[in-house]
């Protein structure tokens, strides 16, 4: 009788599971390997708990709502946003202006955003809100 493969396939090991297996081996070379692979994940998990500034969507909303009465037009919030993020693309922050803006923001966020007669856009104050607000 010939001996058969098995067919069962075993799931593959965690990290954790290979550190363990690496320090029961009693090898002083392998664990300095584990513990640099832990160091650079708690780095990771460090950098992900920092907290953000805040992101594109929100610099456009400051913006619109810093511009005032005399509102801002998009190309101005694009000069901003490319001061505020040199590392993103410009292109892509464009879009995400085209997206956001009168619409979309004024819904997600509950303001009124409109678009002036001269093509800039201001944050509509409620009279009421404004009276609270003073």
């Amino acid at each position: 009788m010939e001996n058969e493969e098995s067919t069962t396939k075993s799931a593959p090991l965690s990290d954790e599971a290979i550190a363990k297996a690496k320090l029961n081996a009693n090898h002083p070379d392998l664990e300095l390997d584990i513990t640099a692979k832990a160091r650079q994940k708690a780095e990771k998990k460090a950098k992900k708990d920092e907290p953000k500034g805040p992101g594109v969507i929100a610099s456009i909303l400051e913006f619109v709502t810093k511009a005032g009465e005399k509102g801002i037009s998009k190309e101005s919030i694009l000069t901003k946003l490319t001061t505020r993020f040199p590392e993103r693309v410009s292109e892509g922050m464009s879009k995400t202006i085209n997206v956001q803006l009168p619409v979309r923001m004024s819904r997600e966020r509950k303001v009124k955003i409109v678009k002036l007669d001269n093509g800039k856009f201001q944050l509509k104050v409620n009279a009421k809100k404004a009276e609270k607000a003073a």
